[in-house]
């Protein structure tokens, strides 16, 4: 569902629209969910919950000396269990864009990769081996040689988050994947295997057209592949017997900006593109993270 609410420190603040994804099945071991065409779809209660809410939405340009227009968007995601029994291993979030809308260089927050939640793990290993000869005649006399070998070894784990882009100039024949995007992959800490981080924010800046094109109206899709524990994913196959429908979140870059998070300088956002990664930080302290957008 969207639900329009004032969320942020101080008041007169703007509304934050938070939609709930719908799941839908394309194997066993894999399931997806997308906006709608309405931008609203909530078909049931699931044992995993994604749902995003498009945090900030600034509307400015590039410098005072760069009159680039450019668009500021940051998203909060959620990606938790409904039901304690299940997980979500890994989870693939990508932002596709139209003709004309590109990333700014250095724009994207989180960008590479990002390690966190550190999980210490002893792993030993022993390896043993014998020897033994016998002789018998009229009596028996046996003798042996046990050898034996231990190896212990500490190791830490992490939990994952990468950022990239991928850009080409047109779609390549007969591939269907997105040719203009950016994508974030969230992994689980393999030692613990309680999924990936519940919560997790992303944010970037895209450069509009020029001219008759800079305030005009364009639509991005979100879609976030999960890979979920396999009970999850049987029974929602189940259930769902499909693909969820497709859709996209249209950007209106001639409706004012919102300032939920912090105040944004339209005339400076590319100077604002190195506090992307503090905005992008929520993610990875729960403690920093505001939950009231649930």
């Amino acid at each position: 569902m969207t639900n329009l609410r004032d969320k942020g420190p101080g008041s007169g603040l703007d509304p934050v629209v938070v939609v709930d994804f719908g799941l839908g099945i394309f194997s066993e071991a894999d399931s997806q969910f997308r906006f709608n065409s309405d931008g609203i779809f909530t078909p049931r209660e699931t044992a995993v919950l994604v749902r995003c809410s498009l945090v900030d939405v600034v509307h400015g340009q590039a410098t005072p000396d760069d009159d680039t227009p450019c668009t500021l968007l940051v998203f909060d995601f959620q990606l938790d269990r409904v039901k304690a029994s299940r997980t979500i291993h890994q989870a693939i979030i990508s932002l596709v864009l139209p003709e004309g809308v590109r990333i700014r260089k250095g724009g994207l927050g989180p960008a590479g990769k990002v390690s966190f939640d550190p999980q210490s793990q002893s792993v030993s290993s022993s390896t043993e081996a014998s020897l033994s000869a016998g002789f018998s005649h009229g009596g028996t006399l046996e003798g042996g040689v046990t050898r034996g070998e231990s190896v212990s070894m500490d190791t830490t784990h992490y939990a994952t988050v990468m950022g990239w882009t991928t850009r080409h100039p047109k779609a390549r024949p007969h591939d269907p994947r997105p040719h203009n995007c950016a994508r974030w992959a969230l992994h689980e800490n393999q030692a613990r295997r309680d999924g990936v981080p519940p919560h997790f924010r992303a944010a970037v800046l895209l450069e509009r057209g020029r001219g008759a094109d800079a305030d005009a109206d364009f639509n991005v899709e979100v879609d976030v592949s999960a890979k979920v524990d396999l009970k999850t994913a049987v029974e929602d196959f189940t259930l769902l017997l499909g693909e969820a429908p497709r859709g996209c979140l249209p950007i209106r870059p001639r409706d004012p900006g919102t300032h939920n998070l912090r105040e944004y300088d339209a005339a400076r956002l590319s100077n604002q593109v190195g506090d992307l990664w503090r905005l992008s930080s929520g993610a990875l302290e729960t403690a920093q993270f505001s939950r009231d957008f649930v």
